[in-house]
């Protein structure tokens, strides 16, 4: 049994390898942030009452950047953390290998302004040059553990 609060979300990374490289999948928001236009991120969801963080992962992806994708060796727990101090919250982070899995032009919506946004297939640097959100920087960091030593990255 996985205890969770209202406010606790899942924070997903999917990324793909494209032409021997590893590609991120992020979301670009048309918003106002720390000065900035627009701000990139990863697909992130809040858990609905009674929903296991694995289920509510799948779901965000398939809601918010359109790939329906089970549970199975493509995906990574990598953790969770609190992004308050002495907060019960927490942001349970996952990494998911999409290689090869069909995107929907029009995925099904829960009606969130976010998954209004445009998403991109990006480099590890060209993330790590716009970004300043710091679920992502996380993520970043543990896939490029995960690729360690490879050419991919």
């Amino acid at each position: 049994y996985t205890f969770t609060k209202d406010n606790d979300k899942v924070v997903v990374l999917p990324y793909a390898i494209i032409d021997g490289k590893v590609k991120i999948m992020t979301l670009i928001e048309p918003i106002k942030l720390w000065g900035r236009a627009k701000e990139i991120t990863c697909v992130t969801g809040t858990l609905e009452e009674g929903e296991e963080p694995n289920d509510c992962a799948i779901r965000e992806l398939e809601e918010e950047v359109g790939i329906q994708s089970d549970w199975g060796s493509n995906w990574t727990y990598v953790g969770k953390f609190h992004p308050v101090k002495g907060s019960v919250d927490c942001r349970h982070m996952y990494l998911v290998n999409i290689t090869g899995e069909p995107i929907k032009e029009n995925p099904d919506e829960d009606g969130s302004y976010f998954e209004k946004v445009a998403k991109r297939l990006l480099t590890k640097v060209e993330v790590e040059q716009v970004s300043n959100d710091m679920a992502l920087c996380f993520l970043i960091e543990k896939l490029k553990n995960k690729f360690e030593g490879t050419s991919l990255i």
